[in-house]
């Protein structure tokens, strides 16, 4: 055939499907992850202490190491237990409370050092009721702190939920997530309402290792149902990418950058920005000798915080229930 025909047909033929992407858990065998994110809040995200503290953050830096081992698995999930092996927590506080704020994030640390958090992991790779034993839930109050430092390192977690299409599917083929994915959730222990749409690609491969985008958009408000909390919808979109290791079945790299809007039907009374979010993770467990290390996805820079109103702080949460932003 002659150069030209050939070269047609080559670009002229369709994408090949690769195998099925699978994410592949050995029980017993551990793996660890290290996690950056950053929130900016311009209304601010309160957190409580044990010691009857309350501080409004408007930023919020989240560093979390943890060794996650499979304990048990079945046909359709794995049991996992993530050992905390270091968190370290920092941010701006609202004017007049960072006191109040260091103290809080100083509790919190020394709760998580060393305790684990429990999960189920889906076949497809989708994580489900996520639970922490870093403190006693003994009263309302402790709930309450539970609940908000889970909510807290839920977005460590979020980066490590990835849906595989679980079939053969054509580089450049776009897959959708289903449900609500934790990195579309927002941060509410009433849940997430609303149209949620994410779905991934893989655009590349490079050995064993297929480089994957990741787009998403949402309407969505905190609550059971839209209709529970209508008055705040909000209007959310998330770019990112990362790196699957298709022969360890695990993710090498992730990254995303979320923001999110008040749509224009919501209350007038919140910033029109109500969060921005950055995020990573890297597996470093175990070591690639440095010849051979892949070279990781460039992280974009953290987006720089707005100026913040000055806002009156809002009543904190009561006790007895868990706050949201």
């Amino acid at each position: 055939m002659p150069r030209v025909a050939l070269l047609i047909a080559l670009l002229a033929a369709p994408p090949s499907e690769a195998g099925p992407l699978n994410w592949r858990w050995n029980v017993d065998q551990p793996v660890r992850w290290h996690t950056e994110t950053v929130t900016l809040t311009p209304w601010g995200i309160w957190y409580l202490s044990m010691e009857n503290l309350e501080a409004r953050a408007i930023q919020t830096n989240l560093v979390v190491d943890m060794t996650c081992t499979p304990t048990e698995a079945s046909a359709s999930k794995w049991y996992i237990r993530c050992v905390l092996d270091d968190v370290a927590l920092s941010g701006t506080a609202a004017q007049g409370e960072e006191q109040k704020l260091d103290a809080i994030f100083d509790e919190y640390e020394r709760a998580f050092a060393g305790s684990s958090a429990d999960f189920s992991f889906t076949a497809s790779g989708r994580i489900r009721s996520l639970d922490l034993d870093a403190f006693e839930k003994t009263t309302s109050r402790s709930r309450d702190v539970e609940e908000v430092m889970r909510l807290t390192l839920l977005r460590a977690f979020a980066l490590l939920e990835f849906e595989l299409p679980g079939k053969a599917i054509r580089d450049g083929a776009h897959w959708n997530q289903k449900g609500t994915p934790l990195l579309m959730a927002l941060r509410s222990s009433q849940g997430t309402a609303g149209g949620i749409s994410l779905r991934h690609k893989v655009v590349t491969r490079e050995g064993d290792i297929a480089v994957f985008e990741t787009e998403g958009r949402a309407t969505v408000t905190p609550g059971a149902t839209v209709e529970a909390n209508g008055a705040v919808l909000t209007s959310l979109m998330l770019a990112g990418q990362g790196r699957f290791d298709t022969s360890l079945g695990l993710l090498e790299y992730r990254e995303y950058l979320a923001q999110a809007e008040r749509t224009a039907g919501s209350s007038h009374a919140l910033p029109a920005i109500q969060f921005k979010e950055l995020g990573t993770l890297e597996r470093i467990d175990p070591p690639l000798p440095e010849a051979s290390r892949p070279v990781p996805v460039s992280p974009a820079p953290p987006p720089e915080p707005e100026t913040v109103p000055d806002l009156q702080p809002a009543d904190p949460p009561a006790q007895g229930h868990a706050p949201s932003p």
